[in-house]
Order: C-alpha cells, then sequence, then structure tokens
C-alpha cells in the first residue's frame, strides 16, 4: 500500500514538473531528453513580463510572446549571446531555433536585434546587428501606412523572419507608389506574370551592399515598366541608380484574400529570384520615421524595426541618400578561387594588363585584379591569379580581357571559364583562356 501511494505521488510530481507550456511543447518537438538538449536542469524560470527560460544539458529554449513562441538556443552561440547580456543585451529574445544557413555551411540563431552565425570554417561566432544596415521605409513620404507581418514565426519565420509586410492605412493598397528605400541601383526585376496569383511573385531588388539585396514584392503587374526609363528597361549589371523615394513600381494585387493587398519588404543574400538561389533574410533596419499606434500620437524614431498593427510613415521630404551598411558584418560565406588564364594558339599580349574578374549569375562582379603583361615572361601565359576571399554563390564564373595590344592585332583577347562553385574554407579552380572576341 505504501509503496502504491508513493508511486502515485511521483507521478503526481512528474506531472506538476512538466505541465504543458509552450517551452515543454518545444522541448517535446525537439526530442524530449532524447533530443540534442539532453536532460532538463530545474524548473522554468520567469523572466517578467509573461517571459521565461529553461535550461538543458546542452542548452537553452526562451519563450517571449514579443518573439512569437519559445525557441532553443546552444553551442557556441548562446555562450556568445549570454556573454552579452542574453534576452537584456541588445539582441532581445530569439526568434528563430539555431537553423542551417542558406548555403548549409553554418549555423544561424535569428533574434529580434540581430543574429550570429557559427561557421565550421573558422569554429567562430560573426554577430550581425539589425542596425548594421539601414535604410529609409519603403513607403511614400508622408503616407501612413501599417505593419503587418514582421516576426511571426509563419511566414514571416525561420530564414526569412527579417521580412516586412507594409499596407496603405487610408485607401486601396493596389496601385499605390513603391519607392525606392535607398540610393540603390536596381540590378533585376520581374513583373510579367500572367496567370493565376498575378502579382505574388512579382518584384524589384536592389542592391545595398555585399550580400545585401533589397526586394519589394508583390508589385503590380508592368508596374515597373511603367517607371523605367525606355532605354533601361533591362537593368542588368550594374544596373539603374534610383534616389531614395524615387517610385520604382506600384503595389499590386496579391491573389490572396481581399483586402491582403501589401508590400513585402525584404533584405536577402543574393537577389531574391528563383534563378538565385539559396538566399536567405538579414537583418535590416529603418531610418527616420514616424511611428504611432493610434494614428494620433506620433514619435519619431532615428533608427528602429517598427512591430506588428504599427502604423507608420516615411518623413515628408526626408531622403536618406545611400543604404548606411557596416561591411564588415559579414551574413554570407567566403572560400578561396584561384587557377591560371592561358593565350589562345597563336597570339600573345604586346602590352598591357588583364582584369580577371569572378562574376555572379546576375553578372556582379564580386572580386576582381588587374596582372601587368611582362614580355617574355607571361605575355603568351600562363597568368596565375588567386582569389582569397570570394562569396560562395554558385554558378560563379571568371571572366578575364586583355586590356592592351594583342599579337596579331585583329580583336579584343578575351574569354570565361566554366562555372564554378566556391565552398567556405576551400579553394577552388578555374582557368580561362583568351580568345579573340567581344566581350559581353
Amino acid at each position: 500500500m505504501r509503496a502504491g501511494l508513493l508511486s502515485v505521488m511521483a507521478s503526481l510530481i512528474f506531472v506538476t514538473t512538466v505541465a504543458a507550456s509552450p517551452i515543454s511543447d518545444k522541448y517535446a518537438a525537439l526530442g524530449g531528453p532524447g533530443g540534442f538538449l539532453g536532460k532538463r536542469i530545474g524548473e522554468e524560470i520567469a523572466l517578467g513580463g509573461g517571459n521565461s527560460y529553461q535550461m538543458y544539458e546542452h542548452g537553452r529554449i526562451y519563450y517571449s510572446d514579443s518573439a512569437h513562441g519559445a525557441f532553443e538556443v546552444h553551442g557556441l552561440i548562446l555562450q556568445r549571446w549570454l556573454k552579452l547580456g542574453g534576452p537584456l543585451s541588445s539582441y532581445g529574445y530569439p526568434v528563430t531555433d539555431e537553423i542551417l544557413m542558406y548555403d548549409g555551411w553554418g549555423h544561424v540563431s535569428k533574434f529580434q536585434g540581430g543574429e550570429m552565425i557559427w561557421r565550421p570554417s573558422t569554429n567562430a561566432v560573426t554577430e550581425i546587428k539589425i542596425t548594421d544596415l539601414q535604410v529609409d521605409l519603403p513607403t511614400p513620404p508622408g503616407e501612413v501606412w501599417r505593419v503587418g507581418q514582421t516576426y511571426n514565426g509563419v511566414s514571416h519565420g525561420g530564414k526569412w523572419v527579417y521580412c516586412y509586410d507594409f499596407s496603405s492605412e487610408f485607401g486601396k493598397t493596389a496601385g499605390k507608389p513603391i519607392p525606392s528605400a535607398a540610393d540603390a541601383p536596381i540590378i533585376a526585376f520581374q513583373d510579367d506574370l500572367t496567370s493565376g496569383k498575378t502579382n505574388e511573385g512579382n518584384s524589384v531588388m536592389q542592391r545595398l551592399g555585399m550580400a545585401r539585396y533589397s526586394s519589394s514584392l508583390h508589385i503590380g503587374q508592368g508596374s515597373y515598366l511603367k517607371y523605367a526609363p525606355k532605354n533601361q528597361i533591362w537593368v542588368g549589371w550594374p544596373g539603374r541608380l534610383v534616389k531614395s523615394g524615387e517610385t520604382i513600381a506600384e503595389a499590386g494585387d496579391t491573389g490572396t484574400d481581399a483586402g491582403n493587398d501589401h508590400l513585402h519588404y525584404c533584405v536577402t543574400t543574393s537577389p531574391d529570384r528563383q534563378k538565385y538561389k539559396p538566399f536567405e533574410s538579414v537583418p535590416v533596419s529603418f531610418r527616420n520615421f514616424e511611428v504611432s499606434r493610434n494614428g494620433k500620437d506620433w514619435k519619431t524614431v532615428s533608427t528602429g524595426v517598427p512591430i506588428t498593427n504599427d502604423l507608420v510613415r516615411r518623413k515628408p521630404n526626408w531622403s536618406g541618400g545611400a543604404p548606411t551598411v557596416n561591411t564588415s558584418s559579414e551574413p554570407a560565406n567566403f572560400g578561396s578561387l584561384e587557377g591560371q588564364v592561358f593565350m589562345t594558339s597563336g597570339y600573345k599580349a604586346a602590352n598591357g594588363k588583364v582584369l580577371i574578374s569572378v562574376v555572379t549569375l546576375w553578372g556582379e562582379p564580386i572580386a576582381s585584379t588587374y596582372i601587368a603583361i611582362v614580355p617574355g615572361v607571361n605575355d603568351a601565359g600562363p597568368i596565375k591569379f588567386k582569389f582569397g576571399k570570394v562569396l560562395d554563390y554558385p554558378g560563379l564564373v571568371v571572366r578575364a580581357a586583355l586590356e592592351g595590344d594583342a599579337v596579331p592585332v585583329s580583336y579584343t583577347l578575351y574569354g570565361e571559364s566554366d562555372k564554378v562553385d566556391v565552398a567556405p574554407g576551400e579553394t577552388r579552380i578555374a582557368n580561362v583562356t583568351l580568345k579573340p572576341s567581344k566581350m559581353p
């Protein structure tokens, strides 16, 4: 009888200890005691404001309603985050679990105030703050827009957590002008879908910095062409520079529920088009805007991010110019690329220099160097080159061109390599043969 009573009491204690909560649900979803977090240590600890966390053998799970759920943090990222102050630091609470980077070469935990990346090639953690990239609101000056989804754990979760939806507060969103959020070149666009959700994938992409490309999605069909100069419809690289506040397109009907038309704005590691995958969103904040919860009381924000249901407006006549980018914070991975430039049979360089560039699928040169021609040494090749820091985009090509005279003189000597994928911490080979040809 006594043993039976003790058994019942033990089971009651166990039930009390593991009472259902967002943290316990997350723990169970991650495999419980048999998962990578291991056994639970102690009880959930309240942090005030309905926030809490739970310790485990190999990590922690934090819950915050403002972060839209419970998320785990572990390893070197957890150590760095706690050293900075954990949820009380500028990073705030986690808004994702530790997930694979877009390219699979590292892990990233995303927080309310930025992200931390652990890279196996360096076994180190890189910090990227929300404020490391600052642009203007992608809304017309003075107009009131409402913020829809931000960090919500649904469509704006995981890889895409740093994305924003903006809807016009007064009047229909579809057809509203969408301005550039910074002085930045447009390098790609799509507004030609003609069936199904006609504006779902239509977008305009601008380059804000290395591995940072802004995307304004759900633009109206044909609206980019409406505002682009007729002689600059196809942008390519280096792209058509537009000023902050200049209209680049119009918001479109998203094809979803009635009244759900909106502008989706995010910054990604490569242009947000299927053929340029893989990519993911990276932290971005907005500068010099006004925010309100009731439409009457407005507060100026010099640098920050709005939250769901905020009313926001870009200051009238405000133009922030070029994006503010902290180039030392790197949301992407790098590898090395080397090779040789050969001359086609019967040709050699008489003088000048050879320009060697590493070029992306969308035509952007992300690394380049000049190598001088020395008669009798490298005028007939091979010319060796090496780039020690190259973004690990897939499908890179190496292009080489002689800037000088060739023997026999007839055409420009130009060539490009086969496509090559660069891997972090590794060196890949790409060779080029210069031939009489026209450069692209």
